[in-house]
């Protein structure tokens, strides 16, 4: 697919292509993978939607399966520019909760480009909860010992 125009590939091949490439996945194995990651960022009917063309996405789903896309690379660092940017706000929320939810779980260095002041303030605010979490987890297990 590399160089190709993505919007003639389902989903699940434009996921799935990179495994096959780089990893020595068989086709059969990158497709699995390829949902498992639709799953992952809670895209309704993974394995139906992953033969499913980008027009038939909703914006959200889109976003969604790019990050899979770049997730699928298994970064050490994700540049995301304006990624919430063109969503209605329900949207919008939604996937910033997405995306907190698997930047935590894969323990993801982000750098975010946003012209969104109160955008950046709020995930901020996401991360900087989710790591006083984790250091009163520690400091808790640590008294116990």
């Amino acid at each position: 697919i590399t160089g190709r125009r993505l919007d003639l590939y389902h989903i699940g091949a434009q996921i799935a292509e990179p495994l096959e490439v780089h990893r020595g996945y068989s086709r059969k194995r990158a497709f699995s993978s390829a949902i498992e990651l639709l799953e992952m960022s809670r895209i309704p009917e993974a394995a139906k939607r992953a033969r499913q063309y980008p027009f038939e996405f909703s914006g959200g789903m889109l976003q969604r399966s790019n990050l899979c896309r770049a997730l699928v690379h298994e970064p050490d660092l994700l540049l995301l520019d304006e990624p919430f940017g063109a969503l209605d706000p329900v949207t919008r929320a939604e996937l910033q909760e997405e995306f907190k939810r698997i930047q935590a779980k894969l323990n993801l260095t982000v750098i975010m480009v946003t012209h969104d002041m109160t955008e950046a303030l709020l995930i901020k605010m996401m991360i900087d909860w989710h790591h006083m979490i984790q250091l009163f987890s520690m400091r808790t297990r640590m008294r116990r010992s």
